[in-house]
């Protein structure tokens, strides 16, 4: 969750190994204050073998970060990459969006992703949809940007899915409408708050159901 000049991110694996990543990478390293990239990614599958294509992914992203621009640039080499060195059942889904602190310019990649939520001040809802393929799926597609400016007040909230299709006792899914009705009870706390009051609410939501997907 990012809100104002804060940010908070947690991760709760299903198994023992988890497939869910987040990172805030600079940029550009010379310059740590400036733009930003978050990274919120989800590999199919759990366990063992979704950390290791996911461990493959955060090292892949850090290896361009500052040498390959702009974000769809970025997106198709990492594609291109992971394509070439993962089974073709496996491949990672992810939302990239970089941020410019100073202004609240942003732009994003959603390579198959949850959708992301930015939640106006206002009470606006705009949802943050897929502008490309998972990451490893298939080799030469394009993928598109999208742009948008946080202002005062503003929240953005990306997640794994987690957070939408965790279940209660009766298997019916968290979903979209409730993320959006907590976040607009929680929107002015700080970001930690945020997130953990998610957490807490998933949790109330399952009940006894057991966490069958990571959540992030």
């Amino acid at each position: 969750a990012l809100t104002g000049n804060n940010a908070a991110a947690h991760n709760r694996h299903a198994t023992r190994c988890g497939g869910d990543y987040y990172d805030i990478l600079p940029v550009d390293r010379a310059d740590p204050a400036g733009r930003f990239l978050i990274c919120v990614a989800d590999v199919s599958g759990k366990g063992l073998p979704a950390s290791l294509l996911m461990s493959n992914m955060q090292a892949t992203l850090r290896a361009l970060m500052g040498r390959v621009e702009p974000l769809p640039a970025l997106a198709g080499e990492i594609n291109e990459l992971l394509y070439a060195t993962t089974p073709s059942n496996k491949y990672v889904t992810a939302f990239l969006v970089e941020i410019d602190p100073l202004t609240g310019r942003a732009r994003y990649v959603n390579a198959g992703h949850t959708n992301g939520l930015l939640l106006r001040a206002a009470g606006e809802v705009r949802w943050l949809k897929g502008t490309g393929t998972p990451l490893g799926l298939l080799t030469g597609l394009p993928y598109g940007e999208e742009r948008f400016e946080l202002a005062p007040g503003d929240l953005l909230a990306l997640f794994s899915d987690g957070v939408t299709e965790a279940q209660d006792g009766e298997e019916n899914e968290f979903g979209e409408e409730r993320v959006v009705a907590l976040l607009r009870q929680v929107a002015e706390r700080s970001a930690q708050v945020i997130v953990d009051e998610v957490f807490a609410e998933i949790d109330r939501y399952a009940g006894e159901a057991p966490q069958y997907d990571d959540i992030t």
